[in-house]
């Protein structure tokens, strides 16, 4: 009898045992944080953890920047059978296989030294997050559900996304990246190519596009024609020699510095909030636009602290540019060339462009004047205008005179125009003391 209940007593702890399953966790960086987040039921670091204690875990964030250790293996994560979101971010992993975890939705691996990442069989990932590390390739192309995703400072030569219809943020800046296709990706609302080595790019179907920043690339020619929702734009020290913004009405910022441009319309930019377009090779800027005021002042440029709104520097020859209220902008837009003016019109502007060539058969005197001032003429004169530098008509006379009295004019500059009878109309600066 004494025989028979040892037997029973000993097959249950047997059947017990047998029924308990464990999960080997080899990395104690691991295991330890699972014990301090209370899922390791013995609370003890000793490489094995209950399988009944991961496989219900839905969600699990085991970075490093909330715990004294860097995970370097997750040795143990396939036993994590419905988990959703994983943070294995500032981390020492150099590799990560997500295979066996089917229900993963969103993995946040950043800041790491993984060259490889395995998500092939992960059919419900929607955000992929793995910049900040040393992956050469990716495979997406079975993650059909993905809508973000960022590779930001990889070492990824080839990305193809053709299959990511779903994609909808984008960021695969500081790569080695020639050649980038999004144009199966018309859901895009935000891309970001900064610093890579791409030559072209087709953005015409993404008709959803808000966000798009090519920064430091090796581009001479984009059009964002289609791209009508565009706000921020920025296309910083590419090789661009001509834009079209015409249609780009809802765009707020625009940094085009460092390119080749030599003449940009932004009088259809009605939004437009931020504009740089310093170190280019303009000779004509229009920024009259309605809403000036909003050029206005500095915006927070983080890290590089606060710049203006307005910014055309470096610009050696542009020497107008045309603007709303020409003295509203000359106090408050300080960012230009010494050589620069603000005109309201190109009245006011071609006064600033007279050559010597354009003045031939006529001579005004005296420059400067005083009162008034006399013209010799080899043709016959119709009538004189006299425009202020801003192009403001200040005096008029419809016939010839011997003298024209100009006494009641403030001192400065102006521009007189000299109507012929039958040769055209001729320019002429007059400096009033």
């Amino acid at each position: 009898m004494t025989k028979k209940i040892i037997f029973i007593v000993c097959s249950i702890l047997c059947i017990g045992q047998t029924k308990a399953q464990y999960t080997s966790i080899p990395d104690t960086c691991f295991e330890s944080i699972l014990v301090s987040q209370n899922i390791d039921s013995d609370n003890t670091v000793n490489g094995q953890i209950l399988t009944s204690d991961i496989n219900t875990i839905t969600t699990l964030d085991i970075s490093s920047d909330f715990h004294t250790c860097g995970v370097s293996d997750i040795i143990g994560i396939e036993d994590f059978t419905l988990l959703e979101i994983l943070f294995v971010n500032d981390a020492n992993l150099s590799s990560i296989d997500m295979s066996n975890n089917l229900q993963l939705k969103r993995l946040y691996c950043k800041n790491n030294v993984i060259t490889q990442v395995t998500i092939s069989q992960n059919n419900l990932l929607e955000r992929l997050d793995c910049r900040d590390n040393n992956i050469n390739t990716l495979d997406v192309s079975q993650n059909l559900n993905l809508k973000r995703l960022n590779v930001r400072n990889n070492n990824l030569t080839n990305l193809n996304i053709n299959l990511n219809s779903q994609l909808e943020i984008l960021h695969c800046e500081i790569n080695q990246l020639n050649t980038l296709d999004v144009s199966h990706n018309i859901n895009l609302f935000s891309l970001g190519i900064n610093d890579n080595q791409i030559t072209s790019i087709n953005v015409n179907n993404l008709n959803q596009i808000k966000y798009f920043t090519l920064v430091n690339n090796n581009i001479n020619s984009i059009n964002i024609d289609n791209n009508t929702l565009i706000e921020w734009f920025w296309i910083i020290n590419n090789q661009i020699t001509s834009l079209n913004l015409n249609q780009n009405h809802q765009l707020s910022s625009f940094w085009c510095q460092d390119n080749s441009l030599t003449e940009l319309n932004l009088s259809q930019n009605l939004l437009l909030d931020e504009l740089n377009c310093s170190n280019n090779q303009l000779s004509t800027l229009n920024v009259q636009n309605g809403a000036n005021s909003l050029l206005t002042g500095a915006y927070l440029n983080a890290p590089f602290g606060y710049e203006d709104r307005f910014k055309a520097d470096n610009n050696p020859n542009l020497s107008c540019i045309l603007v709303d209220d020409a003295p509203y902008s000359t106090t408050n837009w300080l960012s230009i060339d010494a050589t620069s003016t603000f005109v309201e019109n190109q009245t006011a502007c071609d006064a600033l462009s007279l050559t010597d060539e354009e003045l031939k058969g006529f001579s005004l005197f005296p420059n400067p004047s005083n009162n008034s001032f006399s013209i010799q003429s080899d043709f016959t004169i119709k009538s004189i205008e006299i425009y202020s530098v801003l192009g403001s008509l200040v005096k008029y006379f419809n016939t010839q005179h011997n003298n024209y009295t100009i006494n009641e004019l403030s001192a400065g500059m102006y521009v007189v125009k000299i109507n012929t009878q039958a040769n055209g109309s001729f320019m002429r600066k007059l400096l009033k003391e």
